[in-house]
C-alpha cells in the first residue's frame, strides 16, 4: 500500500507515533507493530513527507473512536520510495484539508475543558486529519527550562480561534526554537495547513472528564504553490 508519512510525533522515551495516508483507500491511518508504536530507530530514513509501501498485516485491532486509524502493518514496514514533491504536497492538502475543525472531527466532539481542547472517548469520527487556516503562531513555554513545551494558536477559515494546542513534531529543541513565530495568510495565493491529531485518552487531574487531547502534528506553508517552511 503506497502511503505518505504525514506524521512523525513524540512520545516518551525514544517511541514516535506516526500517521500516514493511503493514496489508494484515500484515508489516514497510525501504523502499528503488533499493536504498539515504532522506535525511531526502526523508521531511519523515512522523513515527513516521503512516499513508503506498507504492509497492512490483517491483525485485528480493538478500537473505539476518535482512534479508529489503528493498523497494525507487517515487515518490511517502511519501504522508501521516494520524497513527496512541492506540487504533489501542495494538490495533497489542498484535497484534503477541511476549513472547520470542528467539523472534520464530527460535529459537537470537539469541547474545551479549562485552557484545553479535545474530544470525548468514543465521540467524534476521527483522530487524524488536516485543517486549513489563515493565521497561527507557534510559542515556548520555558515554566520547565530542561522540558520546554511548544504550543499554537490557529484561526481555521471557519473563522474559529484555538489556543494553547499542544505542538508534538518530532524535531530537536533548536528546529523548534526555528519554527517559532507567527504565520499569516498575506496573499491570495498563500495557503497554510495544519496537521492536527489527538492524544490518548487522559486526565490532568483537573478535568472533569478523560479526554483525548487536540494536538498539531506539524504544518506546512505554501507561496505560490511552493512550501516555504521546511
Amino acid at each position: 500500500m503506497r502511503c505518505i508519512v504525514t506524521g512523525i510525533t513524540e512520545m516518551s522515551g525514544t517511541k514516535v507515533c506516526m500517521s500516514l495516508y493511503s493514496l489508494e483507500d484515500k484515508r489516514y491511518f497510525r501504523p502499528l507493530k503488533n499493536g504498539y508504536n515504532f522506535d525511531i530507530s526502526e523508521i531511519l530514513g523515512i522523513d515527513l513527507y516521503s512516499l513508503v509501501d506498507v504492509n497492512p498485516s490483517g491483525d485485528e485491532l480493538l478500537m473505539e473512536y476518535p482512534h479508529c486509524e489503528d493498523l497494525n502493518i507487517e515487515s518490511p514496514y517502511f519501504t522508501f520510495i521516494r520524497e513527496y514533491t512541492d506540487k504533489e504536497l501542495y494538490d495533497f492538502f489542498t484535497d484534503t484539508a477541511y476549513v472547520d475543525t470542528k467539523e472534520m472531527f464530527g460535529e459537537g466532539s470537539l469541547i474545551k475543558q479549562g485552557r484545553t481542547w479535545g474530544i470525548l472517548s468514543n465521540t467524534g469520527k476521527r483522530s487524524l486529519g488536516t485543517v486549513e487556516v489563515d493565521y497561527f503562531e507557534i510559542t515556548k513555554d520555558t515554566f520547565n527550562p530542561e522540558k520546554p513545551s511548544y504550543r499554537v494558536s490557529f484561526r481555521d477559515l471557519s473563522g474559529e480561534l484555538y489556543s494553547n494546542i499542544k505542538f508534538v513534531i518530532k524535531a530537536l529543541p533548536s528546529k523548534k526554537d526555528e519554527m517559532l513565530g507567527e504565520y499569516e495568510k498575506e496573499y491570495e495565493d498563500d495557503r497554510l495547513f495544519l496537521r492536527l491529531s489527538l492524544a490518548r485518552e487522559w486526565n490532568n487531574g483537573q478535568w472533569e472528564d478523560d479526554m483525548c487531547v487536540l494536538q498539531v502534528s506539524n504544518f506546512a506553508c505554501f507561496e505560490n504553490k511552493e512550501l516555504v517552511n521546511l
